[in-house]
């Protein structure tokens, strides 16, 4: 199993958007997806002591799954993905790196 992506990072300073990530998950074998691959897959998503804050299930289609809207807290909150048979995967979405400058120029 792939998570997509296994590693991202928020592009947003501070909480004035909310924290909300698309995430994809493929049945792999051999690093190729599972076209016909039809499993269950669980994500847990778990809160920085490893509470679980939310659960949710899909079926995959052809391979692949989508989670969307999935609420995050950057290098707090974990997606773990798991299915029967196959190895578990987890994301974390890390906070932006602070990066000196101006966004738009020097100021006047």
């Amino acid at each position: 199993m792939a998570a997509n992506p296994p590693k991202r990072i928020a592009l947003k300073v501070g909480d004035w958007l909310p924290h909300k990530n698309n995430l994809y998950v493929s049945s792999c074998a051999d690093e190729e997806t599972v076209g016909g691959a039809t499993h269950v897959v669980r994500m847990d998503v778990l809160d920085a002591e490893g509470a679980v804050i939310r659960q949710e299930q899909k079926a995959a289609e052809r391979g692949r799954l989508e989670f969307l809207g999935v609420e995050y807290k950057p290098g707090q909150w974990t997606s773990c993905f798991s299915s029967d048979g196959l190895k578990p995967r987890e994301v974390t979405i890390r906070p932006a790196p602070y990066a000196p400058g101006l966004m738009f120029g020097a100021s006047q």
